[in-house]
């Protein structure tokens, strides 16, 4: 059962990271801290 859910949460991470990192792209040009 918790080998099961492991796996299932494995893919659910990485999903969540494209999330995170596709929501970081779209909120870095809204808050300029390079320029």
């Amino acid at each position: 059962m918790l080998s099961n859910t492991a796996i299932a949460i494995l893919p659910s991470e990485r999903e969540m990271n494209s999330g995170i990192n596709k929501a970081r792209r779209a909120i870095t040009p809204i808050i300029p801290t390079t320029q």
